[in-house]
């Protein structure tokens, strides 16, 4: 105890306080208890899939769980990557960053920058950037794991934050977009300021068609960061329309869609950012740019 007649527990156990002023005392009994720990259910390995040779190294990434930081995650379900983006991002094609990512950027316009404000991870984000004059159609580069072709249901947590202002196309933005030889998606920043889910199935599984939040559809508030969530479940057979596709926005569930048609043969080959601005004519009227504090993705 200090003079201030603060008590600091040091051991487990019955602390007894005594006080004396002018020949008068008090007692207090103080107990002193051990705060519970928590158990870890388990903790997960990445990447599972590599093989070395002799002599080769590679890196192995332990994945605790992420409690209540990706509130939908499905229970049970193995990290693949939790990525914080604390690494400097290279200038190159197809450039090891860390922990399996890599990076696509031959103008250099991804980079690591600052931001206190970065809700899961701060103070390093990524920095996508579109400069003044940029044509519609392209992206400033990508930023993807590779798969080998191992993934299909999955889910992915990540947060983002759009300039502001920010210098959008009538078509729209892009952003998560995961790779596949046969049957893609992607989620894109409309026009509207809202989020859209954008399916690219195959001709025999409804083709190509937009989602919009069915069950909440908020707008995207510029400058602000927001948690975005998304999860694809496979169908149970190429031939049937139960297939899921769910995205939630700050926590709360906006898109709910469980009569999805997919080529269950089809597989990611690479879990991505793949930002493309626009579609084919426009150009960004001033310098725009939206950050990545974190991603998270998971399987079964």
């Amino acid at each position: 105890m200090n003079g201030s007649g603060l008590v600091t527990g040091l051991a487990v156990g019955l602390a007894m306080i005594t006080a004396t002023s002018e020949g008068k005392s008090g007692a207090a009994a103080i107990p002193v208890t051990q705060t519970p720990r928590v158990a870890v259910a388990a903790v997960s390995m990445g990447p599972t899939t590599r093989s070395v040779t002799m002599r080769q190294t590679v890196q192995i990434t332990p994945h605790p769980p992420t409690g209540g930081r990706w509130p939908n995650e499905p229970a049970g379900w193995r990290s693949v990557t939790d990525y914080a983006f604390n690494d400097a991002i290279p200038t190159g094609l197809d450039v090891p960053i860390s922990g399996g990512w890599k990076v696509a950027n031959g103008a250099g316009r991804i980079t690591r920058i600052t931001d206190g404000t970065a809700p899961v991870s701060p103070s390093n984000v990524a920095r996508i950037f579109y400069p003044q004059g940029f044509g519609a159609g392209s992206e400033p580069g990508t930023l993807y794991y590779s798969q080998s072709g191992t993934t299909k249901d999955h889910y992915v947590g990540y947060e983002f934050k759009l300039s502001d202002p920010y210098s959008n196309n009538s078509v729209g933005t892009k952003q998560w977009y995961p790779l596949s030889a046969t049957a893609n998606y992607f989620m894109l920043f409309g026009s509207d300021s809202k989020m859209w889910l954008i399916v690219q199935a195959d001709g025999s599984h409804g083709g190509a068609y937009n989602l919009s939040g069915n069950v909440s559809n908020p707008t995207i508030t510029l400058g602000a960061w927001h948690r975005i969530e998304i999860l694809q479940r496979y169908p149970t057979s190429s031939s049937s329309n139960d297939g899921i596709f769910r995205w939630w926005i700050d926590g709360v569930l906006c898109g709910d869609y469980t009569n999805i048609g997919w080529n269950t043969g089809s597989t990611y080959q690479e879990l991505r950012f793949a930002p493309t601005w626009g579609g084919i004519s426009g150009t960004v009227a001033f310098d725009t740019d939206w950050q990545l504090d974190h991603v998270h993705i998971s399987r079964p």
